[in-house]
């Protein structure tokens, strides 16, 4: 394959533009393949008693929304270390949809919507994905003050100011196109 400088000088000022990073580059080249995601199955190996904070700190994430803690998210251990290994998938309609027809069409594949514990242990694992795609826990939930339902999610900031976010995103009626949806193998 030739490149012209012209091509070089295009990529750069591309980068330069979107605060993409070599690595990030690197990364979406490999994952080019993957930018559907529609098959592609992540091996999750999940400690459901581990506490939450330390499943934060494993995540390595650059902001986490200050109300992903414990009293909002409770886990229920009862003493017991519990440890699965599960198949996650990210979801996603390439059109709006709602909540319902997200877990509808999971559900018709032999998947649910994955809960908090299960979104951390996938944004450990595959810390680059977020970077291109929002992608969201249907499967937890959490209502503030103001009555509003939030899912907790992955998502990052280009601005290069604040890197990979671990977030809440607030419950909304039709979901973006481009938003991915992990689910875990029933």
């Amino acid at each position: 394959m030739e490149i012209d400088k012209k091509d070089i000088q295009r990529l750069l000022d591309i980068m330069k533009a979107k605060n993409y990073s070599v690595d990030n580059i690197i990364q979406l080249i490999d994952h080019h393949e993957e930018v559907s995601l529609s098959r592609r199955q992540f091996q999750l190996e999940i400690y459901y008693t581990r506490p939450l904070h330390q499943a934060i700190v494993a995540g390595g994430y650059d902001v986490v929304n200050n109300d992903i803690n414990s009293e909002n998210f409770p886990t229920d251990s009862g003493g017991v270390k519990t440890k699965a290994i599960h198949q996650g998938r990210l979801f996603c309609l390439h059109r709006g949809a709602s909540a319902e027809e997200i877990i509808v069409e999971m559900d018709k594949e032999g998947y649910r919507p994955a809960i908090l514990m299960e979104l951390l242990v996938f944004g450990a694992t595959n810390p680059g994905l977020q970077e291109i795609f929002l992608i969201i826990a249907l499967g937890s939930t959490w209502k503030d003050n103001l009555g509003g339902y939030y899912f907790p999610c992955l998502n990052s900031s280009r601005s290069g100011r604040s890197g990979r976010r671990l977030d809440l995103h607030l419950s909304v009626f039709i979901w973006m196109p481009k938003t991915r949806f992990l689910g875990i193998k029933k």
